[in-house]
């Protein structure tokens, strides 16, 4: 699978910073989900510098989770959302990520 990773900059309640990745899969009828990303330790993880990147996964060496949960809105409104998680085993980089969200736009 190839799939183009993205990455946010957070920081820990002790101050410590750390990036998260998340990126879209492809189900086999077209439509695509969000997903979050998870490296095991032992593969390591992308530098998050240098996302959006991409990347190729044999899905031999990932397994996908889906878990339901529960919040609360500003309102106080209690609601469910769909976590959906991409537990990564190895990966390796693929081709270099090029961004074609202008294309449609004259110079």
């Amino acid at each position: 699978m190839n799939i183009t990773v993205f990455s946010r900059e957070a920081t820990s309640k002790e101050g410590r910073k750390f990036h998260t990745y998340f990126g879209r899969l492809t189900k086999t009828d077209g439509d695509e989900v969000s997903v979050n990303l998870k490296f095991r330790k032992a593969c390591g993880e992308p530098d998050g510098n240098k996302c959006p990147m991409n990347i190729i996964v044999d899905k031999a060496h990932a397994n996908y989770t889906e878990k339901e949960e529960e919040y609360t809105t500003a309102e106080g409104e209690q609601k469910t959302a769909l976590k959906r998680t991409l537990w990564i085993n190895e990966w390796t980089e693929g081709e270099p990520y090029m961004d074609k969200s202008l294309d449609a736009f004259v110079d």
